[in-house]
């Protein structure tokens, strides 16, 4: 395979990383990575045809210490001719040691593909140094089932990542568990989008931490659909409310219920203007804020439609229990930016899992980085001469 294709196929699979904001490119950047490993079996059967070929011109080659027969000069007498035996022993032996080198699997030096162990790697089974693709497990990383240091893409575990089923580190994109994220699965620290639990979010399906807007349900909050602690605006449940569902504490504006209300739809407390609009028990539509909800700013409870913050969830901005669809970050989950519990689909971030971006616990399809398969034992019986054997 010519280096020219495999340069262009990680040049878009690099662009496909960086430009997932949301997520949809995860097809493209699976097709990508499918063709980088097509490119590796390609060079792997060309590299056993060189070896065939050159193994074939090898053997026809007469061996070094046999000269051609015939009449040595000035006698009528038949001879060979020889090298001396002084002469003959370190060329033997690095003939000898040439062809054991060439006999094994790569361990050092520059590799290129098959079992490699260390240095400079291409492809195969790589355990250190430069690596580029396959199996590698540590150092320079670019691609494939990568498990600490640079890394680029594929299935990471630990360090500078940027793509796939990363559990660690600086991250960048995909099934983040931890660290710097900024964008899919996140599960904790800095994060930046998609399916956050904790720390510092920005945006997507978070939980608690630093939010500023989607489906928040604690702390600092400044948009969606709140739940409680700092909020500023959408479907505030409680706390330091500015504007929309508000529902207790220091509320301003929109369908307040108690507390230091000001306007709208006010219903106990410091009120000041309007009233209406529900916020509490059985809603149903607009700016509702506490249990039994439907549709638009729901805050707490059986929810069903958009900036929901809790309980029994749908669709729309969810943040955790019963969730279905879009910013879910908890427990039952099923699309989109899930964070934990049983996920199905998406950013997950640990437990259930089943596709895309998986980082942490059972697993089942994608970029997965964490412990999901089970340890195989071999049991050897003999019986009367004849052995069988079971895993």
């Amino acid at each position: 395979m010519h280096p020219l294709m495999v340069a262009i196929n990680r040049n878009r699979f690099v662009q496909l990383v960086a430009s997932n904001v949301l997520g949809l490119n995860a097809p493209a950047i699976a097709s990508a990575e499918a063709q980088y490993e097509q490119m590796w079996a390609q060079d792997v059967v060309a590299m056993l045809g060189y070896h065939a070929d050159t193994s074939a011109a090898a053997a026809a080659l007469s061996p070094w210490g046999a000269g051609p027969q015939g009449n040595s000069a000035g006698s009528g007498q038949s001879g060979t001719s020889e090298m001396p035996a002084s002469g003959r022993g370190p060329v033997a032996s690095a003939i000898s040691a040439g062809s054991s080198a060439a006999a094994g699997t790569n361990i050092s030096l520059s590799n290129l593909g098959f079992g490699n162990t260390g240095n400079g790697n291409f492809g195969s089974g790589n355990a250190g140094d430069l690596n580029l693709g396959s199996g590698n497990n540590g150092n320079v990383n670019l691609g494939s089932g990568n498990n600490g240091n640079v890394n680029f893409g594929s299935g990471n575990t630990g360090n500078v990542n940027l793509g796939s089923g990363n559990a660690g580190s600086l991250n960048a994109g995909s099934g983040n568990a931890g660290n710097n994220n900024l964008g899919s699965g996140n599960n904790g620290d800095a994060n930046l989008g998609h399916g956050n639990v904790g720390s510092n979010n920005f945006g997507s399906g978070n939980i608690g931490g630093g939010n500023l807007g989607f489906g928040n349900a604690g702390s600092n909050n400044f948009g969606s659909g709140n739940n409680g602690s700092g909020n500023l605006g959408s479907g505030n449940g409680g706390n330091l409310n500015v504007g929309f569902a508000n529902t207790g504490n220091n509320n301003i504006g929109f369908a307040n219920t108690g507390n230091n209300n000001i306007g709208i739809g006010l219903t106990g407390d410091n009120q000041i203007g309007f009233g209406g609009l529900n916020s509490g028990t059985g809603n149903v539509g607009l700016f509702n804020s506490g249990s039994g909800n439907t549709g638009i700013f729901n805050s707490g409870s059986n929810n069903l439609g958009w900036l929901n913050s809790g309980v029994g969830n749908w669709g729309g901005w969810n943040s955790g229990m019963g969730s279905t669809g879009f910013g879910n970050s908890g427990v039952t989950s099923t699309g989109f930016w899930n964070s934990g519990s049983y996920d199905t689909g998406f950013g997950n971030a640990g437990s259930g899992n089943a596709g895309a971006f998986n980082a942490g616990s059972h697993n089942t399809g994608w970029f997965n980085s964490a412990p999901a398969a089970r340890a195989t034992t071999t049991r050897a019986t003999v019986t009367s001469g004849a052995s069988t054997q079971a895993t």
